[in-house]
C-alpha cells in the first residue's frame, strides 16, 4: 500500500489532494496539520478512515514531521500563503522543515528510502510558461502576488540545493473551484483556469510516476478539456494584492477587515 504525506492539509490544495487520495482504497494518507481538531472539523470522515493517520504539530516540530514522512512514497508540500502577505515565508519554512525531517529520518535509519517531494509552486515563476498571457496580465499577476512569489522562489532555490532528494515542482496557472475535467502535463505552457481537484489529481499522478522523467522539472498541470469555471473573485484578490505590494505597511491594519 502506497503512503503519502500531505503538508498543508487544511488548505484548499492540501484538502483536494486528500480528497483525491481517499478515492483509492490502496493509498494511505499521513495528514500533517497544526490543529487536528480544525482538520477534522473540515473533513469529519477522516476520523473513521482506516487509511488516514493525522499528525498534529507545527513545521518546527521536527520529530512529528519526521514521523509523518517516515515510510511514505511521496510528500506533498502544499502549504503556501493564500494572500500577498508582506514578508511571508510559509513556503521557505515548509521547505526547510522537510529537509530537516529528511535528515532526521536518515539519522534514524541510514538505509531508509527517502520519499519524493511534490512541491506546489506557480507557473508565474517561469517566463516561458506564461508567454500566452498578455504583458499587462503578467504585470498584474507578478504585482498582486509579489510577496508570495518571492517566498516560493526562495523556497525552490533552497530545495534545489539539496539534490540528494528526488523532487518535482508543480507550477499551475490560476486555480478555480470547479468540478474535475481531467488533466494533462506540460513543461512548455500553463492554462488558466484549472480546478483544484484537477491540480490535486495531477500532483498525485506525478507522485506515482515510476521513473525519473519529472525529477527536478517544472511541470504545469493543465485542464484536459476547456470550460473550467472562471474564479470571479480574481479582480478583488488582484486589487488587494497590488495594495499590499505598493503599501505593505497597511497590511496589518486593513487585512483583518478584508475577507
Amino acid at each position: 500500500m502506497a503512503t503519502y504525506a500531505v503538508l498543508g492539509s487544511t488548505g484548499q490544495v492540501g484538502g483536494s489532494i486528500i480528497e483525491v487520495l481517499l478515492h483509492d482504497s490502496e493509498k494511505r494518507i499521513h495528514a500533517c496539520a497544526r490543529s487536528k481538531q480544525k482538520l477534522l472539523s473540515m473533513r469529519p470522515t477522516l476520523s473513521s478512515s482506516p487509511n488516514v493517520a493525522i499528525f498534529e504539530g507545527t513545521l518546527r516540530d521536527t520529530d512529528t514531521l519526521t514521523d509523518c514522512i517516515t515510510g511514505t512514497n511521496a510528500v506533498f508540500l502544499a502549504a503556501a500563503a493564500s494572500d500577498n502577505i508582506p514578508g511571508c515565508t510559509v513556503a521557505q519554512e515548509q521547505a526547510r522543515a522537510v529537509i530537516e525531517a529528511l535528515k532526521n529520518l536518515r539519522k534514524r535509519d541510514p538505509q531508509a528510502r527517502l520519499p519524493q517531494l511534490v512541491v506546489l509552486s506557480s507557473s508565474s515563476l517561469e517566463p516561458h510558461l506564461v508567454e500566452n498571457i498578455p504583458p499587462i496580465g503578467r504585470w498584474v499577476l507578478h504585482t498582486a502576488a509579489s510577496h508570495v512569489y518571492a517566498d516560493l522562489r526562495l523556497a525552490e532555490q533552497f530545495l534545489r540545493s539539496h539534490d540528494w532528494v528526488k523532487m518535482v515542482f508543480v507550477k499551475p496557472g490560476g486555480l478555480s473551484h470547479d468540478k474535475p475535467r481531467g488533466h494533462v502535463f506540460s513543461t512548455e505552457r500553463q492554462q488558466t483556469f484549472l480546478s483544484f481537484l484537477d491540480l490535486a489529481a495531477g500532483m498525485v499522478e506525478l507522485a506515482d510516476s515510476a521513473d525519473d522523467r519529472w525529477d527536478m522539472k517544472n511541470v504545469s498541470v493543465n485542464p484536459a478539456s476547456p470550460g473550467t469555471a472562471v474564479e470571479w473573485r480574481i479582480p478583488y484578490f488582484a486589487l488587494k494584492g497590488i495594495t499590499w505590494h505598493f503599501l505593505p505597511f497597511l497590511y496589518p491594519h486593513l487585512s483583518p477587515w478584508l475577507p
